[in-house]
């Protein structure tokens, strides 16, 4: 995981593998983050270099209630992340 400051711990993953395996809880404390809050996680997600951009995007749409965890892991077939 990288280490940052100004994003909790358990928000924090490597690469899109890692989010797959903690994904309900990151999105169970995203849904508490305050808007300042959710905007240093979308630069904290876009700003990884271990991942595509499609993996990026679907992490989002997921933690934004655009999609489900069926989706995220149909995508994660899909995709066949590194």
């Amino acid at each position: 995981m990288y280490d940052c400051d100004f994003i909790d711990a358990r928000l924090q993953f490597i690469n899109y593998n890692d989010f797959i395996e903690r994904m309900g809880l990151i999105k169970k404390i995203y849904k508490r983050l305050t808007p300042k809050g959710i905007q240093f996680y979308k630069w904290y997600i876009y700003a990884n270099v271990h991942m595509n951009r499609i993996y990026k995007d679907i992490i989002w749409d997921y933690l934004n209630g655009d999609k489900d965890d069926e989706y995220v892991l149909k995508m994660q077939k899909r995709y066949k992340p590194i």
